[in-house]
């Protein structure tokens, strides 16, 4: 099986580099049967049985009668964490509970994403930049 990535927990966190995008985006769902605007272009979708679930710029779902719910902010970690890494989602929900912002997590192949509430996307990446702070000096 091919694995890429970093598994070591401590060096995962140490190395977080947490990016955020100055662009609001929403979650919303395409129902079955209704095409997905030509417009449109999510950064991750996920089926779902109530539909296709998805993640783009909040801007591109006006007037497309698409169900959304936009003020969410991005923050990529740059670390390149393997999709079989142990603990690092739960450290990172961890600490951003801790100030008790919500996470919503998406991986992807090379690196994962977080989407945290636009008005406390600043508190977050401090949050995270914290908690790699902690790591590499541990």
């Amino acid at each position: 099986m091919l694995m890429t990535g970093e598994t070591d927990l401590a060096a995962l966190l140490a190395r977080l580099c947490p990016r955020l995008s100055e662009i609001e985006f929403a979650f919303g769902v395409i129902r079955d049967g209704e095409p997905q605007p030509a417009t449109m272009e999510p950064v991750g979708t996920f089926r779902e049985e109530e539909g296709l679930t998805v993640i783009g710029p909040a801007a591109q779902f006006a007037g497309t009668g698409i169900e959304h719910v936009g003020g969410w902010a991005m923050i990529s970690l740059e670390v390149q964490s393997s999709l079989a890494a142990v603990g690092m989602m739960a450290a990172i929900a961890q600490a951003l509970a801790d100030e008790d912002i919500s996470v919503n997590a998406v991986a992807g192949f090379h690196h994962d994403r977080v989407f945290v509430q636009w008005e406390r996307r600043h508190e977050a990446v401090k949050a995270l930049d914290r908690l790699s702070e902690a790591a590499a000096s541990a």
